[in-house]
Protein backbone atom coordinates (compact mmCIF):
# COMPACT_ATOMS: atom_id res chain seq x y z
CA UNK A 1 0.00 0.00 0.00
CA UNK A 2 1.17 3.34 -1.18
CA UNK A 3 1.55 5.43 2.48
CA UNK A 4 0.85 8.82 3.11
CA UNK A 5 -0.25 11.99 1.42
CA UNK A 6 0.87 15.07 -0.13
CA UNK A 7 -1.24 17.83 1.16
CA UNK A 8 -1.61 18.92 -2.47
CA UNK A 9 -4.15 15.22 -2.29
CA UNK A 10 -5.93 16.98 0.06
CA UNK A 11 -9.67 17.41 -1.14
CA UNK A 12 -10.00 20.98 1.19
CA UNK A 13 -6.23 21.54 1.28
CA UNK A 14 -6.20 24.95 -1.30
CA UNK A 15 -3.15 26.86 -2.56
CA UNK A 16 -4.36 29.56 -5.01
CA UNK A 17 -1.01 29.98 -7.24
CA UNK A 18 -0.31 33.61 -8.55
CA UNK A 19 0.36 34.50 -12.40
CA UNK A 20 3.31 35.57 -13.06
CA UNK A 21 19.02 43.84 -3.36
CA UNK A 22 21.89 43.37 -1.53
CA UNK A 23 23.56 39.89 0.11
CA UNK A 24 21.74 40.36 3.70
CA UNK A 25 23.70 40.43 6.82
CA UNK A 26 24.36 36.65 8.33
CA UNK A 27 21.47 35.33 10.24
CA UNK A 28 21.75 36.58 14.16
CA UNK A 29 23.83 34.03 16.50
CA UNK A 30 21.99 31.82 18.68
CA UNK A 31 23.36 33.57 21.57
CA UNK A 32 20.90 36.71 21.02
CA UNK A 33 17.81 34.67 19.90
CA UNK A 34 15.23 32.66 21.34
CA UNK A 35 15.33 29.35 21.06
CA UNK A 36 12.56 26.96 18.95
CA UNK A 37 10.81 25.50 21.81
CA UNK A 38 10.48 28.94 23.78
CA UNK A 39 6.73 29.73 24.33
CA UNK A 40 5.00 32.70 23.93
CA UNK A 41 4.24 34.70 20.39
CA UNK A 42 5.14 37.89 18.52
CA UNK A 43 3.34 40.15 20.69
CA UNK A 44 6.05 39.05 23.76
CA UNK A 45 9.28 38.55 21.50
CA UNK A 46 8.14 42.34 20.37
CA UNK A 47 8.64 43.74 16.09
CA UNK A 48 12.26 44.08 16.62
CA UNK A 49 12.95 39.72 17.01
CA UNK A 50 10.46 40.33 13.56
CA UNK A 51 12.32 42.81 11.86
CA UNK A 52 15.84 41.74 12.89
CA UNK A 53 14.98 38.00 11.11
CA UNK A 54 13.54 39.62 8.41
CA UNK A 55 16.63 42.02 7.82
CA UNK A 56 18.86 38.92 7.95
CA UNK A 57 17.14 36.66 5.97
CA UNK A 58 15.13 38.67 3.44
CA UNK A 59 17.90 38.47 0.79
CA UNK A 60 18.03 34.62 0.69
CA UNK A 61 14.89 34.08 -0.19
CA UNK A 62 13.76 34.17 -4.17
CA UNK A 63 10.62 34.46 -6.07
CA UNK A 64 10.03 31.51 -8.57
CA UNK A 65 8.07 32.17 -11.82
CA UNK A 66 7.49 28.57 -13.47
CA UNK A 67 4.61 27.16 -16.63
CA UNK A 68 2.38 23.81 -16.18
CA UNK A 69 -0.63 22.62 -17.67
CA UNK A 70 -2.54 25.24 -16.21
CA UNK A 71 -0.17 28.24 -17.37
CA UNK A 72 2.35 30.71 -15.52
CA UNK A 73 2.36 30.72 -12.03
CA UNK A 74 4.82 32.40 -9.43
CA UNK A 75 6.05 30.88 -5.66
CA UNK A 76 9.06 31.30 -3.57
CA UNK A 77 11.71 29.32 -2.78
CA UNK A 78 15.02 29.99 -0.09
CA UNK A 79 18.98 29.22 -1.39
CA UNK A 80 20.43 26.76 1.27
CA UNK A 81 23.92 26.87 0.23
CA UNK A 82 26.54 29.28 -1.09
CA UNK A 83 26.42 27.50 -4.78
CA UNK A 84 22.61 28.14 -5.92
CA UNK A 85 20.96 24.84 -4.76
CA UNK A 86 16.98 26.21 -3.39
CA UNK A 87 14.54 24.52 -1.73
CA UNK A 88 10.70 25.19 -2.62
CA UNK A 89 7.29 23.19 -3.19
CA UNK A 90 6.85 20.88 -5.84
CA UNK A 91 4.16 22.21 -7.15
CA UNK A 92 6.56 25.61 -8.04
CA UNK A 93 8.85 24.18 -9.38
CA UNK A 94 9.06 20.25 -9.59
CA UNK A 95 8.32 17.26 -12.16
CA UNK A 96 5.50 19.20 -13.81
CA UNK A 97 6.69 22.58 -14.65
CA UNK A 98 9.10 23.81 -16.69
CA UNK A 99 10.66 27.34 -18.05
CA UNK A 100 12.04 27.37 -14.10
CA UNK A 101 12.90 31.19 -13.80
CA UNK A 102 14.36 32.50 -9.83
CA UNK A 103 14.26 36.17 -9.54
CA UNK A 104 17.26 37.22 -7.05
CA UNK A 105 18.95 40.39 -6.64
CA UNK A 106 16.89 42.01 -10.07
CA UNK A 107 17.99 39.42 -12.31
CA UNK A 108 16.24 36.74 -13.48
CA UNK A 109 18.21 33.11 -14.01
CA UNK A 110 17.15 29.59 -16.07
CA UNK A 111 16.63 27.20 -13.15
CA UNK A 112 16.78 23.25 -13.39
CA UNK A 113 14.66 20.93 -11.28
CA UNK A 114 17.74 18.54 -9.56
CA UNK A 115 15.07 16.55 -7.34
CA UNK A 116 11.04 16.56 -7.37
CA UNK A 117 9.16 14.44 -4.45
CA UNK A 118 5.50 13.68 -4.70
CA UNK A 119 5.72 12.19 -1.41
CA UNK A 120 6.06 15.11 0.47
CA UNK A 121 5.98 18.19 -2.33
CA UNK A 122 9.52 19.14 -2.09
CA UNK A 123 11.40 20.18 -4.99
CA UNK A 124 15.46 21.36 -5.15
CA UNK A 125 16.49 23.62 -7.82
CA UNK A 126 19.35 25.19 -8.75
CA UNK A 127 20.85 28.30 -10.84
CA UNK A 128 24.50 29.16 -11.69
CA UNK A 129 24.99 31.75 -9.37
CA UNK A 130 27.98 31.31 -7.15
CA UNK A 131 28.23 32.83 -3.72
CA UNK A 132 24.55 33.03 -2.78
CA UNK A 133 23.22 33.71 0.51
CA UNK A 134 21.39 31.14 2.15
CA UNK A 135 19.32 30.41 5.39
CA UNK A 136 20.67 28.04 8.31
CA UNK A 137 19.31 25.06 8.48
CA UNK A 138 17.44 24.41 11.67
CA UNK A 139 15.98 21.46 13.85
CA UNK A 140 11.89 21.06 13.40
CA UNK A 141 12.15 18.32 15.80
CA UNK A 142 12.58 21.02 18.32
CA UNK A 143 9.61 22.94 17.73
CA UNK A 144 7.06 22.66 20.38
CA UNK A 145 3.34 23.64 20.53
CA UNK A 146 3.27 28.11 20.57
CA UNK A 147 6.88 28.22 19.27
CA UNK A 148 7.21 31.22 17.34
CA UNK A 149 8.01 31.71 13.80
CA UNK A 150 7.66 33.67 10.89
CA UNK A 151 7.56 32.94 7.02
CA UNK A 152 8.89 35.36 4.42
CA UNK A 153 7.60 35.08 0.89
CA UNK A 154 6.53 36.95 -2.30
CA UNK A 155 3.23 37.79 -2.38
CA UNK A 156 1.40 38.14 -5.59
CA UNK A 157 3.47 40.87 -7.74
CA UNK A 158 4.65 42.82 -4.07
CA UNK A 159 8.28 42.54 -2.46
CA UNK A 160 9.52 40.08 0.54
CA UNK A 161 7.18 40.24 2.89
CA UNK A 162 7.28 38.85 6.60
CA UNK A 163 4.03 37.17 8.25
CA UNK A 164 4.66 35.76 11.87
CA UNK A 165 2.46 33.80 14.24
CA UNK A 166 3.25 30.56 16.73
CA UNK A 167 3.44 27.30 15.89
CA UNK A 168 -0.21 25.53 16.64
CA UNK A 169 0.07 21.83 15.98
CA UNK A 170 2.01 19.16 14.67
CA UNK A 171 -0.40 17.17 12.43
CA UNK A 172 -0.51 13.68 11.38
CA UNK A 173 -3.80 13.59 9.83
CA UNK A 174 -5.74 16.70 8.26
CA UNK A 175 -9.42 16.27 7.16
CA UNK A 176 -9.56 12.35 7.08
CA UNK A 177 -5.72 11.92 5.50
CA UNK A 178 -2.93 11.04 7.26
CA UNK A 179 0.31 12.67 5.95
CA UNK A 180 3.52 11.10 5.83
CA UNK A 181 5.57 12.96 7.33
CA UNK A 182 3.83 14.72 9.73
CA UNK A 183 3.34 18.58 9.05
CA UNK A 184 3.71 21.41 10.88
CA UNK A 185 0.40 23.25 11.52
CA UNK A 186 1.50 27.48 11.98
CA UNK A 187 -1.34 30.01 13.04
CA UNK A 188 -0.27 32.49 10.62
CA UNK A 189 -1.24 34.34 7.36
CA UNK A 190 0.54 33.18 4.15
CA UNK A 191 -0.85 34.16 0.79
CA UNK A 192 -0.93 33.10 -2.44
CA UNK A 193 2.24 33.34 -4.43
CA UNK A 194 3.79 32.24 -0.79
CA UNK A 195 3.98 28.43 -1.14
CA UNK A 196 7.73 26.96 -0.89
CA UNK A 197 8.70 30.04 1.38
CA UNK A 198 10.56 28.94 4.26
CA UNK A 199 8.95 29.11 7.74
CA UNK A 200 11.77 30.23 10.47
CA UNK A 201 12.34 30.35 14.03
CA UNK A 202 13.68 33.36 15.84
CA UNK A 203 17.44 32.71 15.13
CA UNK A 204 16.65 32.87 11.69
CA UNK A 205 17.25 29.35 10.67
CA UNK A 206 14.71 27.55 8.45
CA UNK A 207 12.57 24.77 9.64
CA UNK A 208 9.63 24.27 7.62
CA UNK A 209 8.70 24.74 3.85
CA UNK A 210 5.23 26.21 3.46
CA UNK A 211 2.85 23.66 1.85
CA UNK A 212 -0.57 24.81 1.81
CA UNK A 213 -3.23 25.97 3.73
CA UNK A 214 -6.58 25.21 4.70
CA UNK A 215 -9.07 26.73 2.03
CA UNK A 216 -12.11 28.70 3.52
CA UNK A 217 -10.07 31.43 4.92
CA UNK A 218 -8.14 31.61 8.46
CA UNK A 219 -4.52 31.83 9.35
CA UNK A 220 -3.63 27.97 9.38
CA UNK A 221 -0.70 27.21 7.10
CA UNK A 222 1.00 23.35 6.95
CA UNK A 223 5.07 23.26 6.16
CA UNK A 224 7.01 20.51 5.68
CA UNK A 225 9.34 20.02 8.45
CA UNK A 226 12.81 20.71 7.41
CA UNK A 227 14.22 17.68 8.49
CA UNK A 228 12.07 15.30 6.19
CA UNK A 229 13.38 17.74 3.56
CA UNK A 230 17.51 17.32 3.95
CA UNK A 231 16.46 13.42 4.61
CA UNK A 232 15.40 14.00 1.13
CA UNK A 233 18.60 16.09 0.15
CA UNK A 234 21.01 13.19 1.66
CA UNK A 235 19.10 10.44 -0.66
CA UNK A 236 19.61 12.91 -3.93
CA UNK A 237 23.56 13.25 -2.86
CA UNK A 238 24.07 9.44 -2.18
CA UNK A 239 21.51 8.00 -5.15
CA UNK A 240 20.98 11.10 -7.21
CA UNK A 241 16.56 10.50 -6.37
CA UNK A 242 14.89 10.10 -3.32
CA UNK A 243 15.19 6.35 -1.76
CA UNK A 244 12.61 4.79 0.30
CA UNK A 245 12.41 1.71 2.05
CA UNK A 246 10.60 -0.67 3.27
CA UNK A 247 11.12 -3.40 6.29
CA UNK A 248 8.07 -5.79 4.56
CA UNK A 249 5.56 -5.59 7.83
CA UNK A 250 2.34 -4.80 8.56
CA UNK A 251 0.45 -4.00 11.23
CA UNK A 252 -2.11 -4.16 13.81
CA UNK A 253 -4.64 -2.29 14.42
CA UNK A 254 -4.71 -0.14 10.85
CA UNK A 255 -4.54 3.93 11.53
CA UNK A 256 -7.84 4.67 9.74
CA UNK A 257 -9.82 2.89 12.72
CA UNK A 258 -7.90 4.04 15.26
CA UNK A 259 -7.53 7.90 17.47
CA UNK A 260 -6.56 6.39 20.63
CA UNK A 261 -2.69 8.17 21.33
CA UNK A 262 -1.86 5.16 23.48
CA UNK A 263 -2.72 2.09 21.46
CA UNK A 264 -0.30 -0.90 21.12
CA UNK A 265 1.00 -1.57 18.02
CA UNK A 266 1.87 -4.84 16.82
CA UNK A 267 3.35 -6.44 14.03
CA UNK A 268 1.06 -8.96 11.89
CA UNK A 269 2.23 -9.82 8.84
CA UNK A 270 5.65 -9.99 7.61
CA UNK A 271 6.83 -10.73 4.33
CA UNK A 272 8.50 -14.56 3.41
CA UNK A 273 11.90 -13.73 3.19
CA UNK A 274 11.44 -9.89 3.71
CA UNK A 275 13.97 -7.30 5.88
CA UNK A 276 11.97 -7.50 9.21
CA UNK A 277 11.70 -11.69 9.58
CA UNK A 278 15.37 -11.52 7.99
CA UNK A 279 16.77 -9.39 11.20
CA UNK A 280 14.46 -11.37 13.89
CA UNK A 281 11.21 -9.74 13.84
CA UNK A 282 8.03 -11.82 14.79
CA UNK A 283 4.25 -11.08 14.30
CA UNK A 284 2.82 -10.01 17.47
CA UNK A 285 5.86 -8.24 18.51
CA UNK A 286 4.89 -4.94 19.71
CA UNK A 287 6.46 -1.92 18.38
CA UNK A 288 8.12 0.59 20.74
CA UNK A 289 10.54 2.32 18.40
CA UNK A 290 11.48 2.50 14.77
CA UNK A 291 14.63 4.33 14.32
CA UNK A 292 14.50 8.19 15.83
CA UNK A 293 10.45 7.61 16.08
CA UNK A 294 8.62 6.24 19.18
CA UNK A 295 5.40 4.33 18.61
CA UNK A 296 2.70 5.17 20.44
CA UNK A 297 -0.21 4.63 18.17
CA UNK A 298 -0.72 3.24 14.59
CA UNK A 299 -0.12 6.37 12.88
CA UNK A 300 2.99 6.88 13.79
CA UNK A 301 4.44 4.69 11.21
CA UNK A 302 3.71 6.90 8.72
CA UNK A 303 6.25 9.36 10.39
CA UNK A 304 8.68 6.24 10.59
CA UNK A 305 8.35 4.92 7.57
CA UNK A 306 9.07 8.17 5.45
CA UNK A 307 12.55 8.38 7.29
CA UNK A 308 13.59 5.04 5.71
CA UNK A 309 16.20 4.72 3.27
CA UNK A 310 16.85 1.47 0.92
CA UNK A 311 19.73 -0.39 1.63
CA UNK A 312 20.19 1.65 5.13
CA UNK A 313 19.83 -0.12 8.52
CA UNK A 314 17.39 1.00 11.28
CA UNK A 315 17.03 0.05 14.85
CA UNK A 316 13.20 -1.46 15.37
CA UNK A 317 12.54 -1.67 18.89
CA UNK A 318 9.95 -4.11 20.13
CA UNK A 319 8.32 -5.75 23.02
CA UNK A 320 8.28 -9.77 23.15
CA UNK A 321 6.59 -11.54 25.90
CA UNK A 322 7.53 -8.45 28.39
CA UNK A 323 11.13 -7.89 27.45
CA UNK A 324 12.40 -5.07 25.22
CA UNK A 325 14.19 -6.03 22.44
CA UNK A 326 16.46 -4.58 19.62
CA UNK A 327 17.06 -5.28 15.91
CA UNK A 328 19.22 -3.98 13.35
CA UNK A 329 16.28 -3.88 10.12
CA UNK A 330 18.32 -3.50 6.95
CA UNK A 331 15.48 -1.46 4.54
CA UNK A 332 15.52 -2.47 0.88
CA UNK A 333 14.31 -0.63 -1.57
CA UNK A 334 10.31 0.17 -1.92
CA UNK A 335 8.37 -1.74 -3.91
CA UNK A 336 6.56 0.94 -5.04
CA UNK A 337 10.02 3.21 -5.79
CA UNK A 338 11.56 2.49 -9.55
CA UNK A 339 14.35 0.47 -7.71
CA UNK A 340 12.31 -1.32 -6.11
CA UNK A 341 10.04 -2.49 -9.48
CA UNK A 342 13.86 -2.98 -10.79
CA UNK A 343 14.55 -5.56 -7.87
CA UNK A 344 11.05 -7.39 -8.38
CA UNK A 345 11.11 -7.80 -11.64
CA UNK A 346 14.63 -9.12 -11.61
CA UNK A 347 13.58 -11.56 -8.53
CA UNK A 348 10.37 -12.58 -10.37
CA UNK A 349 12.39 -13.71 -13.33
CA UNK A 350 14.54 -15.62 -10.96
CA UNK A 351 11.28 -16.89 -9.22
CA UNK A 352 12.48 -15.88 -5.85
CA UNK A 353 9.31 -14.72 -4.45
CA UNK A 354 10.69 -13.50 -1.36
CA UNK A 355 10.19 -9.45 -1.55
CA UNK A 356 6.31 -9.55 -2.97
CA UNK A 357 4.12 -7.94 0.09
CA UNK A 358 1.69 -11.03 1.60
CA UNK A 359 -1.31 -11.30 0.14
CA UNK A 360 -4.60 -8.89 1.41
CA UNK A 361 -1.73 -6.39 3.10
CA UNK A 362 -3.59 -3.09 4.01
CA UNK A 363 -1.25 -1.51 5.59
CA UNK A 364 2.84 -2.17 6.04
CA UNK A 365 5.87 -0.88 7.60
CA UNK A 366 7.41 1.43 4.78
CA UNK A 367 6.69 4.43 2.68
CA UNK A 368 5.57 4.43 -1.12
CA UNK A 369 5.11 6.80 -4.09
Amino acid sequence: MLLGASLLLLPRLAWAQQNAGDSPPSPASSSTAPTEGSSGNFAAAGAGEVGRVFAACKGAIVRIIASDRFGRHAGTGFFIDPHGSIYTHSSVGGQACWDLTVEFRGQRYPAICLLSDPRSGLALLKIEVANTPFLPIGKSDNLEIASPVLVIGYPADLPASPSSGIVAGIDQQVLGEFLSPAHIRADLLVQPGEQGAPLLNLRGEAVGIISGRLSGGGTSAYALPIKAAEKLRRDFARFGEPRPGWVGATISPPPELVNDDHTEVRLDQLAPDGPAIRAGLRPNDVLLRVGDTPIHRPSDIYEASFYLTGGDPVQVEVSRDGEEKTFNVVATDHPASRRGQEERRRLEEEGDPGLRLPGGSKLSLDHGR
